[in-house]
Order: C-alpha cells, then sequence, then structure tokens
C-alpha cells in the first residue's frame, strides 16, 4: 500500500466539498414591482446549501482540506423581495466544477494547487396584474455570475511517502499519530536506512513482532503492515491464525511473542507485552474506511482487540507518513 508522493493525486470526491464553496463575486440584475416577489425560489436554495454543508461534514477529503489550510466555510442565502398576486418564476442553473489536483513537487517542497471554476447562470420571469385600469406587464431579469480561484501553498516535506502498520487504540482516545515533522527516525519500509517518520503517540501503539528477540523493534519488517508483501496489516497478521479461528489470542503460537511499541516524551522507544497491556485477543476481522488523522497520515481499515474483562478497544491499519533524511 506505500504510495509515492512524489507525484499527481486526484480527488474526485473532493470536487464535492470544494464545489460548496461560496466564492462568487459576479454581478447581477434585479428588478421589483410595488409589492413584494415570493420566496420560494430562495427558500428551496436554502434548503440546498444546507444539504451540502452537511454532506460537506461527512466527507473525508474536506476533512483533510479543513484541517491543512483551516478553511471555514460559509454558506450565504440569497433574500428575494416579496410582490404580490400573480407571480411566475422559472430557474434553470449550471454548475461546472475542475478537477482539484493536489501536487506534490519533490523538487523543492510538497506543493498544493487548487483550482475550480463555477458559473451560476439563473432567469426569472415576473408578470404582475394591477387593479387599477386592465394594462397588464411583465418584467424578465437575468444573472450570470461566474468565478475562479487559485490557492498554491508550499507545505510539508518532500518525498512523503506512506507505509500501513497496526495501531492498538489502548486509552481509548482515538488513533494518534506525531506527523512526519514531528516524528522520529526509524528504517519504516526495512530497506536498511532510516526514515522520517510518523510514529504512534499517546495512548496509540504499534503491533510488531521481535523477530531477533533484541529486545527492541528495528524495523518496519517488525511491525505488521505491507512491508512482508502482505496487502495491509490485518493480512500480514492473519498469516499466524494458526487454527484459522479468524483471532489471535492465546491458542496461536505467536500470541506470546507479540509486542507493543511505541516512542516517548525523550523520544525513546518503549516496548512492552500484551499481557502488560492487558489485550486478550486480535480479531482478524476489519472494515474498510477512510479517516484523516493529519497531513499525511490516515486510518485505511479498522478492527478490534479483547480485553480481559470483555471489553474492547479500535485496531487500526494506518497508512503512516514517513521520508528519506537527506
Amino acid at each position: 500500500m506505500s504510495i509515492s508522493s512524489v507525484s499527481q493525486f486526484s480527488f474526485a470526491s473532493l470536487s464535492r466539498s470544494v464545489s460548496s464553496l461560496n466564492l462568487l463575486n459576479g454581478q447581477s440584475s434585479s428588478a421589483s414591482a410595488q409589492n413584494s416577489v415570493s420566496s420560494t425560489g430562495s427558500s428551496k436554495a436554502g434548503d440546498l446549501r444546507a444539504e451540502i454543508a452537511s454532506r460537506l461534514e461527512q466527507d473525508p477529503d474536506y476533512q483533510i482540506l479543513r484541517k491543512v489550510f483551516a478553511l471555514e466555510t460559509k454558506l450565504h442565502g440569497s433574500r428575494v423581495a416579496e410582490s404580490s398576486r400573480h407571480l411566475q418564476v422559472s430557474e434553470s442553473s449550471v454548475e461546472q466544477l475542475s478537477e482539484i489536483q493536489l501536487v506534490r513537487d519533490a523538487s523543492l517542497r510538497k506543493r498544493v494547487e487548487l483550482s475550480f471554476e463555477r458559473q451560476f447562470e439563473s432567469q426569472s420571469r415576473l408578470t404582475v396584474s394591477t387593479d387599477a385600469g386592465t394594462s397588464d406587464w411583465s418584467v424578465q431579469t437575468q444573472s450570470f455570475q461566474r468565478a475562479s480561484v487559485r490557492l498554491d501553498a508550499s507545505i510539508g516535506l518532500a518525498g512523503v511517502r506512506t507505509g500501513d502498520p497496526l495501531v492498538l487504540d489502548l486509552s481509548g482516545e482515538g488513533i494518534m499519530t506525531t506527523g512526519v515533522e514531528s516524528g522520529v527516525r526509524f528504517d519504516l519500509d526495512g530497506d536498511g536506512s532510516e526514515d522520517q517518520t510518523s510514529f504512534a503517540t499517546g495512548g496509540s501503539w504499534f503491533l510488531a513482532l521481535d523477530r531477533n528477540a533484541n529486545g527492541r523493534i528495528d524495523d518496519g519488517h517488525e511491525l505488521f503492515g505491507d512491508q512482508n508483501g502482505a496487502t495491509h496489516g490485518f493480512a500480514e497478521l492473519a498469516r499466524y491464525d494458526d487454527n484459522a479461528d479468524g483471532v489471535i489470542d492465546a491458542s496461536d503460537k505467536v500470541f506470546s511473542e507479540l509486542r507493543l511499541t511505541q516512542v516517548n516524551e525523550k523520544g525513546e522507544q518503549v516496548v512492552k507485552t500484551l499481557a502488560e497491556a492487558d489485550v486478550t485477543a486480535l480479531d482478524l476481522e476489519y472494515q474498510n474506511t477512510r479517516k484523516a488523522l493529519n497531513l499525511y497520515d490516515s486510518v485505511a481499515q479498522v478492527g478490534q482487540f479483547h480485553r480481559s474483562d470483555g471489553s474492547t478497544g479500535e485496531t487500526a491499519d494506518v497508512l503512516l507518513g514517513y521520508s528519506d533524511i537527506a
């Protein structure tokens, strides 16, 4: 699952997020009569904006954008003056949103480029009949708005890639990682060279197997991820399910050899056993998900582990950011 960041990414669902940003600054014309115009059209537009705002909060790609750029989206409704009597309004709209691209430039630093264009066209027809006389008259208005915005920012580190170790949330506070820039020197991909690596922190611990029994976790080959050829951490752990019951527990030989590791406040690696963490079993069943932890780290799959008191905690396969040390 390792992904090179020296490439160009395209997030289709990101288009849904950015399309709701109210960045229109065009000109519009309007007409009004003696009496007020019905606000039915405005009401429908308000409902649509509310629905878009709700969907934004559930969109993982928008979460990333908001975390990176601290975007605060405000959806503004438009008000239409009320008119009397006879009203006929027809409205059509066309929106075009360009593809949003995340470009990572290894030659300088990671470069994020956002560009989009939105077009909105509306047409209204107002027919008013007055009590005075027999004259009828009508007014037709049309407006057209267009806006385009391009945002460039140089952020983060060059050449960031991701690897996916399994992480246990022992505290129940959610999976936490340091992020690449605040990470440690650790050979996550197991190529023999140390990387600047985001690491588990707080109540989150990597699941590990001390293969050479030296009392420490030396590199990514001693974690459970794609470093040994598996598609992800749950698949790697499943290789040790001796009785094929879908659970790693005391009935499996590897269970007593499994370790948990993280770095402490001094930047030192800490290792402990599953028994010390009161972990009695690890489920191999998982669900795919998408949850951003920070700019580079995200949760890809989630499962659970069990404690001796019957309670459970979250096991997660985390796409963890790391980069070469210059």
